[in-house]
């Protein structure tokens, strides 16, 4: 819901994802976060993982049902890469930005582990990552 003056807007679907996306993009371009680099990305982390935590509304939904799909289809010895490729063929540029952040904050070691092990994410969507860094560093970290 998007409050201005005495306007409401409620927002739904991908359109309300690519919103929530956005105002992170905000948050991040304050000039208190920094530069790019290894300070960032720490800031941009906890900045996710805090904004995560408190979520407790149709985004955790929306990641638990994410994570079920991907173990299924990770469990699938029959047709494993057509499940992997269905979900993935699912996701906007955005979702894939919003998994990337939530895997990439740390919230869920279990959905980060199972987001590398799909390759659920390609490079589709570093366009429009706070710094393409995050993109190596997401994959060069170990579990």
């Amino acid at each position: 819901v998007q409050i201005y003056s005495n306007e409401e807007k409620r927002t739904t679907g991908r359109e309300a994802l690519v919103m929530y996306y956005q105002s992170h993009q905000r948050r991040a371009a304050r000039p208190e976060l920094g530069e790019p680099g290894k300070e960032f990305t720490e800031k941009v982390k906890t900045q996710f993982f805090e904004f995560y935590k408190n979520e407790t509304g149709m985004l955790e939904v929306y990641f638990k049902n994410i994570r079920h799909l991907l173990a299924y289809s990770l469990e699938s010895e029959i047709e494993q890469q057509f499940f992997l490729d269905t979900l993935k063929s699912l996701f906007s540029r955005y979702e894939m930005a919003l998994i990337f952040y939530y895997a990439f904050c740390g919230i869920d070691p279990g959905f980060t582990e199972l987001v590398k092990k799909g390759k659920l994410l390609d490079d589709s969507f570093m366009d429009i990552l706070f710094d393409k860094a995050h993109f190596k560093a997401f994959f060069s970290e170990k579990q």
